[in-house]
């Protein structure tokens, strides 16, 4: 946490940006997931500017995950839509048993097993 008096120099966008890379190269870590209060406005910017994408969130909380591309943001974002039946309308076309389902943004998600 960064003292009220130091906050908006960037601070807190460096420090992550350092944790980011270490856990990356350093300890080989391949998803980084992060949570902030909804009613925390400048965690969610400062998350959404180091490519976190919100895949969940509960009563008072966002939950996001680390992109890597935009092509992983895209598959995240569409399979958090379906797991949370907010997907629209007409924009999910079912699959076979394999529970695969295609999303009209050229993406597709599989999921394995009886229960998610």
């Amino acid at each position: 946490m960064i003292d009220e008096k130091y906050q908006g120099n960037g601070y807190s966008k460096a420090a992550m940006k350092s944790a980011i890379e270490k856990l990356k190269n350093d300890y080989k870590v391949s998803e980084i997931h992060i949570g902030h209060r909804k009613t925390n406005a400048v965690a969610g910017k400062l998350y959404e500017s180091l490519r976190f994408v919100i895949f969940d969130e509960d009563e008072t909380d966002y939950f996001s995950v680390l992109k890597e591309s935009k092509a992983q943001a895209k598959i995240i974002r569409n399979a958090s839509r379906y797991l949370t039946g907010e997907a629209r309308e007409g924009t999910i076309v079912a699959g076979n048993t394999t529970n695969t389902h295609t999303y009209h943004q050229d993406s597709s998600v599989n999921f394995t097993g009886s229960t998610f």
